[in-house]
C-alpha cells in the first residue's frame, strides 16, 4: 500500500522548488560550515537573528513564525481603505486625550501626596531643631519613542460592478505613517527541529534564557525531556522521517504526533498524519484498536493517509536513563493503516446473460 499523492496549493509555485532539505553544504566540502546560535525558553527554542531564520526557513523549512503562518509578514505595510485610515485617526485622537488626561490626574495625585509628605517632614524638622528643610519632587515623564509604523492608504472602492482596470487605476495609493508599537516577530523551533539541528546537523548553538550561558549537548537533551515526557519518542520519529526527506511538521490540526509534507507545507498539502506507538517499554501507554480506528477516520476526513510509526526501545531502556548514545539503538518501523469498508472493498460478481462482472458495490440480482 502506498500513500496518496500530495495535493499541490499553487501550481505555480512547483517551478520554484529548490531541493534544499538541509541549511547545510551538502557535496561541497570547501564551504563554510554554518552556526545558527538560538535561545531556549523553556518548550522551544527562538531564533532573533532574521537572517539565521531565512536560512532555515529558506533551506529546510526548519521553524514557525510566532504569528505569521509560514513566513513574517509583518515587513510589509498593510493595506487598507481610506475610511479606515480615517477612523484609525479618530481612535489615535481619542486615546492621545485620553492618556493626556490620565497623566494630569496621576501628576496632580503626586503632587498632593509630595506636599504632604513635605508637611510633615518640615513639622517634624521645626519641632526637633527649629530648622526647615525644602524638598523639590518633580514629577518628569521621559518621552515615549515609539516606532512609526508604515501604512500604504488607498482609495475607497464600493462598486462591485466596475472592471478590474478602472478599479486599479482608481487606487492612488499613498503612504503614511501612525506612532503604533511594532512587534518584531521571530521564529520558534520546536524541540526536536532545535535537537535535529544540534545534534545531527551539528549547526545550531543553543543559549539558556535564565542563565545566559551556552548550553551543552547532554544538558538540552536532559531539559527536553523535563519539558516533554515523549521528547524522546518523538525526536527518534522525527529523525526518521527528516532522514528520508520529509519535512516534518506538527500533527495536532489532525490529531496526531507529526504530519510530513513532500517538498513543505508551503507548495503541497500534508501526505499523512503519524501518530507513535512505543514497543518494548511497559511505562509508555499503549495504543487500542479503537483509537486508532478514530486517528484513521480523522485523518480520511482530511484526505490525508495514517501513518503508525512503532518505536521499539533497546532493553532496560527507560526515559529517565535514556542518553545521546542510545538514541542509534532505536528500531523504528512505520505502517500505512487504512480503514476497510465493505461498500467499498468487497466484490460481487453480477452474472448477465452467461456473463460475470466484478464490481466494486454489492448487487443482488437472479442468475438466468
Amino acid at each position: 500500500m502506498k500513500l496518496q499523492n500530495p495535493q499541490p496549493k499553487v501550481k505555480g509555485n512547483r517551478l520554484q522548488i529548490k531541493e534544499i532539505n538541509f541549511p547545510i553544504p551538502v557535496g561541497d566540502s570547501s564551504a563554510p560550515w554554518p552556526q545558527f546560535r538560538g535561545i531556549f525558553v523553556g518548550t522551544s527554542v527562538i531564533i532573533e537573528n532574521m537572517e539565521d531564520a531565512a536560512l532555515l526557513h529558506h533551506q529546510g523549512l526548519f521553524g514557525k513564525c510566532m504569528f505569521s503562518r509560514s513566513w513574517p509578514t509583518n515587513e510589509k505595510p498593510p493595506v487598507i481603505r481610506k475610511r479606515q485610515w480615517i477612523r484609525r485617526k479618530e481612535w489615535l485622537c481619542n486615546i492621545e486625550e485620553q492618556n493626556s488626561i490620565d497623566n494630569l490626574n496621576r501628576t496632580d495625585l503626586a503632587e498632593n501626596k509630595n506636599k504632604k509628605s513635605n508637611y510633615s517632614l518640615e513639622s517634624k524638622a521645626n519641632v526637633r531643631n527649629g530648622h526647615t528643610f525644602k524638598f523639590k519632587n518633580d514629577v518628569t515623564h521621559a518621552p515615549s519613542l515609539t516606532p512609526l509604523n508604515k501604512i500604504v492608504v488607498v482609495n475607497d472602492s464600493d462598486d462591485d460592478c466596475l472592471d478590474k482596470d478602472s478599479i486599479l487605476n482608481n487606487l492612488n495609493p499613498t503612504l503614511h505613517e501612525e506612532p503604533t508599537t511594532i512587534v518584531v516577530e521571530t521564529v520558534c523551533l520546536s524541540l526536536e527541529e532545535a535537537f535535529f539541528l544540534f545534534y545531527a546537523l551539528n549547526c545550531l548553538s543553543i543559549k539558556h534564557m535564565t542563565t545566559n550561558k551556552m548550553m551543552s549537548l547532554d544538558g538540552f537533551w536532559k531539559l527536553c525531556i523535563n519539558a516533554d515526557p515523549t521528547f524522546v519518542e518523538k525526536y527518534v520519529t522525527y529523525h526518521y522521517f527528516r532522514s528520508k526527506g520529509w519535512i516534518v511538521k506538527s500533527g495536532l490540526n489532525f490529531g496526531c504526533d507529526f504530519a510530513i509534507y513532500k517538498r513543505g507545507p508551503l507548495y503541497y498539502h500534508a501526505s499523512c498524519g503519524i501518530k507513535i506507538r512505543n514497543i518494548n517499554n511497559p511505562n509508555k501507554p499503549k495504543l487500542s484498536w479503537e483509537n486508532l480506528m478514530g486517528y484513521c477516520r480523522a485523518t480520511e476526513a482530511a484526505k490525508k493517509g495514517f501513518v503508525l510509526c512503532e518505536v521499539t526501545w533497546p532493553s532496560n531502556v527507560t526515559t529517565n536513563t535514556c542518553n545521546i548514545k542510545d538514541v542509534r539503538k532505536f528500531i523504528v518501523q512505520h505502517k500505512i493503516l487504512q480503514r476497510w469498508t465493505a461498500t467499498e472493498h468487497r466484490e460481487r460478481i453480477f452474472c448477465r446473460g452467461g456473463q460475470q462482472l466484478n464490481t466494486g458495490r454489492e448487487y443482488f440480482a437472479e442468475v438466468d
